[in-house]
């Protein structure tokens, strides 16, 4: 029969070694959310450029931007497709665009709320845009 002493000790082990375990964990999820936050934060800014190449090319046809714009869930923006590298686009959301520029909006990214303000992505939040 084991002392009190040694019961003692293993009791210890076993708690530090679920202590050790929460901690790593926490550690793993609090990686994993910045890293999509870093995700969803790259993917707007190359929606913003693929949306203002598309403003550039129908700007040569006479077309200018001026007002707030939905994003679809297909993540065109209103009735205009939107072309990126990847397949990772908005899938809701809308811009603000003056005289053919992306000033303000918000994107429904990966499960996050990616906020745009003064022509820059301001904030990444879980959620979805109003």
């Amino acid at each position: 029969m084991m002392d009190k002493n040694s019961n003692l000790l293993i009791k210890i082990i076993v708690f530090l070694g679920v202590l050790f375990v929460l901690i790593i964990t926490i550690t793993t999820i609090n990686y994993i959310n910045k890293f999509n936050n870093k995700i969803s934060k790259d993917i707007a800014y190359e929606y913003i450029d693929a949306v203002e190449s598309m403003m550039i090319r129908q700007i040569m046809y006479g077309q200018n931007f001026n007002g707030t714009y939905k994003i679809l869930e297909n993540g065109n923006m209103d009735s205009y497709e939107i072309s990126i590298r990847n397949d990772s686009k908005p899938t809701g959301g809308f811009l603000t665009i003056t005289n053919n520029k992306v000033i303000e909006g918000c994107l429904d990214i990966n499960n996050n709320k990616v906020e745009i303000k003064n022509y820059k992505v301001d904030s990444v939040k879980k959620g979805k845009c109003e």
